[in-house]
Order: structure tokens, then C-alpha cells, then sequence
């Protein structure tokens, strides 16, 4: 019969902030869409979020229906709420404008990867930036770059040495 331990239903931190991701995305996107966040209400942005989320989970997670699941999901709208009225302060504040999302550089990316010249080696930056947001004052452009945190990686010198997960330090 080749019977195996049944493994616990649940949601891994990784595909948590895959979720988490897409929903602001798309919130932000429909935020622009409707005049920005001067024009839509916290209240709005949370609606808005929460449909998103809603479509996502029914898109990703509908073969996993359990009661543990339906309490993942409550839990973790709780947790994108205050995400979203965090991110709906900040840009209603804020002079930035969102003008990319997911934006790759390097193989195969948006952009060329970023290249660091350097004396005895010279090294590339690749990666994936969830958010890249514009100011532009006096004619001059000024970028932000943002990404979006929902897990708890320990950060290592070891890493570091051999040139890999920098970019909380970079």
C-alpha cells in the first residue's frame, strides 16, 4: 500500500510571502488605477486588499480546505491588514510613486544585471526588487526601492563572505 505519515496541512513561510506580495501588488496597482492613495480611503484599501487576498487563496489554496486552513487565512488577513494601512500611511504621505513591480535585473531580467567594478575582481548584482517607487523634483528623478519583508531570515557573515543573500545589507 506504500502508506505514508500524513504531513500537516499548512501554509510555509515562503508561500505566506508569495501571497503577501501578490495582494500588495495588485492593491497598489488598483490603488494607481483609482487616483492613488490621496484619492482612496484606508477603509477602500483594505477592501481592496482583502479581494485580492480572497482571489488568491482561491486561486492557490483551494485544494487545501480545512478548518487549520480557514484559521491560517483569518490569521494571516489579520497580519496583511496592518500591512496595508502601514503601506496606505506611508504612501499617502509620501511624495513617491510606485513605477515598478517585481523588477528583475540581471539574466533574463528587466534590466542588465547591476555591474561592481572593482580593483582584484569585479562582481554582478542580480535580483528581484518587489517595488520601485519615483520622485521626481527640479527635473531630477529619485528612486526608492522597496521590499516587502514577511519572514525572519537570520542574517550570516558566512553568507556574506561567499557573496549571497545581501540584500537586507546591501
Amino acid at each position: 500500500m506504500r502508506a505514508k505519515e500524513r504531513k500537516p496541512i499548512t501554509v510555509d513561510p515562503a508561500e505566506f510571502g508569495t501571497y503577501v506580495h501578490a495582494v500588495l501588488e495588485q492593491t497598489v496597482k488598483r490603488i494607481m488605477e483609482l487616483g492613488g492613495f490621496s484619492n482612496v480611503s484606508v477603509e477602500d484599501a483594505l477592501i481592496i486588499a482583502d479581494e485580492y487576498a480572497k482571489t488568491y487563496a482561491d486561486e492557490h489554496f483551494s485544494q487545501l480546505d480545512s478548518q487549520r486552513m480557514a484559521y491560517l487565512f483569518r490569521r494571516n488577513s489579520l497580519e496583511l491588514s496592518v500591512v496595508v494601512r502601514e503601506l496606505w500611511n506611508e504612501m499617502r504621505e509620501s511624495a513617491f510613486l510606485p513605477v515598478a513591480f517585481e523588477l528583475a535585473f540581471g539574466k533574463e531580467g528587466d534590466m542588465d544585471a547591476i555591474q561592481i567594478p572593482a580593483h582584484n575582481m569585479e562582481a554582478q548584482l542580480l535580483g528581484v526588487v518587489d517595488r520601485v517607487d519615483l520622485w521626481q523634483s527640479e527635473g531630477r528623478n529619485y528612486f526608492r526601492v522597496v521590499d516587502y519583508k514577511t519572514g525572519d531570515k537570520a542574517f550570516s557573515f558566512k553568507d556574506v563572505y561567499y557573496g549571497k543573500n545581501m540584500q537586507m545589507l546591501i
